[in-house]
């Protein structure tokens, strides 16, 4: 293919993706990011208070208690990362929104 109007056309997707810029798409990814780390502290509160932690500690004293946080975080962090409660989801949403809106992004 010595032309380059005979090279097929780029999927949808990818042109999309190519019309970004790379500080649009570090934005939209640290966007991401910080809507899921805090669906992740909310759902590892939920689980706090749900009494996961207590039951988890309820045979190993102090060093167990210390050890329920780290679990409960890591815990929370798993179901955040496989779809969780749609909290990241609709927060990213807004923080887009507010962007295409205000020019804002990251800011609630």
């Amino acid at each position: 293919m010595s032309n380059i109007l005979d090279m097929p056309a780029l999927p949808a997707s990818i042109t999309v993706q190519l019309s970004k810029t790379p500080t649009q798409m570090n934005r939209d990814t640290e966007a991401r990011e910080t809507a899921q780390k805090f669906e992740s502290a909310f759902i590892a509160q939920m689980l706090q208070y749900s009494g996961l932690g207590k039951a988890l500690t309820s045979s190993g004293g102090e060093d167990m208690q210390s050890f329920s946080q780290f679990y409960l975080e890591a815990l929370a962090e798993k179901i955040s990362e496989s779809g969780g409660f749609g909290i990241a989801d609709k927060i990213y949403a807004h923080m887009k929104n507010k962007e295409e809106n205000y020019d804002e992004l990251g800011k609630l």
